[in-house]
């Protein structure tokens, strides 16, 4: 029986370490304006460093490295600062040249609108939604659909936040499902 537990937290474990991320969905065709990010829901920072400049950064390498960077305006997504009024994101970048800070060559991230103070401990959170490009590119690089880790950067690049990875729905299903079952077979042998 002890193998079956080991096995059942082995499985857990696995389902914990790779669904441990965001599920953004990305689609269309920047060169025909129709491209889009969406988040199925809000998404929260916590900040550990305080600045005036900020971007949030897609990590995991997620764009073609094209030796450039691509702005293109974009609007239908904000975000909250502790729960106050919503900020619009203004643009998404798909890349850069060069390595900066934290960021690198094939992460893509987007940039607020306006660029409010932010303090140690204040949490920063992305609104369920879709985002559109505005405006038509046809070097901006889209990045798949995919489960990806997100942070905050300053201007030089540096991460002022924590990294957010949240499981999707379902796999917090299958979470549920899992623990209940190690739970049982707890008071099970428990009760031997």
């Amino acid at each position: 029986m002890k193998k079956v537990i080991v096995g059942i937290v082995v499985v857990a474990a696995f389902i914990l370490q790779n669904a441990s991320a965001i599920l953004i969905t990305t689609g269309g065709d920047p060169a025909n304006t129709n491209a889009f990010v969406a988040y199925s829901h809000d998404v929260t920072f916590t900040i550990e460093s305080a600045t005036t400049f900020f971007l949030f950064a897609v990590d995991d390498a997620v764009a073609v490295a094209d030796s450039s960077r691509t702005f293109l305006n974009f609007g239908g997504l904000n975000f909250s600062i502790n729960g106050g009024s919503p900020t619009n994101f203004s643009a998404w970048a798909d890349n850069l040249a060069s390595n900066v800070g934290d960021l690198t060559t094939r992460d893509s991230y987007f940039q607020p609108a306006a660029m409010p103070a932010l303090s140690i401990g204040d949490s920063v959170t992305i609104h369920a939604g879709t985002g559109t490009v505005t405006q038509a590119s046809s070097d901006f690089q889209l990045f798949p659909t995919g489960n990806y880790s997100m942070y905050m950067c300053d201007g030089s690049g540096s991460r002022i936040s924590d990294i957010v990875s949240i499981p999707e729905p379902t796999t917090l299903v299958f979470i549920g499902i899992f623990g209940s079952v190690l739970i049982g077979l707890r008071r099970t042998f428990l009760y031997w």
